[in-house]
């Protein structure tokens, strides 16, 4: 073993004036850095070493993910200090590569990124309110697409009222309807004040509250709590949702004879989110 280290380190310091490798793409490393080949398992084994080697001095491929093969997390290039790096980790019992960098996620009410999804538990209640049908759905961002000079995507199901093609900007996320006036509205303000109120259509979205904590099958939630009324009827919507992970509970209300009564129930079961 000890031969084995000594003829990769002499290659090493042989080829040290080669070309350096330029380190970009960011987001995609887990754990420790040194999965260079990138394989499902997030193994560091003898495959990770020979595509180091391969892709800095005979031309292979680049790591499909740099930041695994930044094994002393310095950024920028991938260089033959990682390499040594590395080498002493796996045979001489050197220090473990460096974490890799913390996960970003984008700070938004709801997160829109291809892949996303969420599961809710449905329950429906006649004008009694005796329940009438419950099951499982689950919305996934499938897709996107370029309207005027924005990126907008494609949900497919429903999250709380939410579907359809649906964006976020600044102030929050926002739904496209090609057959409304306007075709673009405000569905979700967020950052908001408790006390904002804006139209969404033929409807009026209050802020009740932005901490509001919320119990669903998923857990408990710290969530701005959003109320939809329309003329005449009062509360149409109830919608609470937390910042970075998306809709956790949603209640749809509707009309019979003159009283108003909850419709639909929609509490969050599960989700997934891609990182940025």
């Amino acid at each position: 073993m000890r031969a084995k280290t000594l003829n990769v380190l002499l290659m090493v310091a042989f080829l040290a004036a080669a070309p350096l490798c330029d380190a970009g793409a960011e987001g995609c490393c887990i754990g420790i850095r040194g999965n260079v080949d990138y394989d499902a398992f997030q193994e560091i084994d003898i495959a990770d070493l020979v595509y180091l080697v391969d892709y800095m001095f005979s031309g292979g491929p680049e790591p499909p993910c740099y930041d695994e093969a930044d094994m002393d997390g310095s950024g920028g290039i991938i260089d033959v200090a990682d390499l040594i790096y590395l080498v002493h980790y796996m045979f001489t019992g050197g220090p473990e590569p460096v974490a890799c960098p913390p996960d970003v996620i984008e700070d938004v009410m709801v997160p829109l990124t291809i892949g996303n999804w969420w599961s809710y538990e449905v329950t429906e209640f006649n004008q009694s309110g005796t329940i009438v049908d419950e099951y499982d759905t689950t919305a996934t961002i499938s897709g996107d697409t370029l309207i005027g000079d924005s990126t907008w995507f494609f949900l497919e199901g429903e999250i709380g009222g939410l579907s359809g093609i649906v964006t976020n900007m600044d102030n929050g996320t926002w739904s496209f309807l090609p057959d409304s006036t306007p075709s673009e509205a405000l569905v979700l303000k967020y950052p908001a004040t408790v006390g904002d109120a804006y139209p969404y259509y033929d409807v009026t979205v209050h802020i009740d509250a932005i901490d509001a904590p919320v119990t669903v099958p998923a857990g408990t939630f710290s969530c701005y709590y959003y109320r939809l009324t329309a003329p005449i009827v009062g509360t149409v919507g109830k919608i609470w949702a937390e910042p970075n992970v998306g809709i956790v509970k949603a209640e749809m209300y509707d009309l019979y004879i003159f009283t108003v009564y909850l419709k639909t129930r929609a509490e969050l079961l599960s989700y997934g989110l891609v990182v940025q």
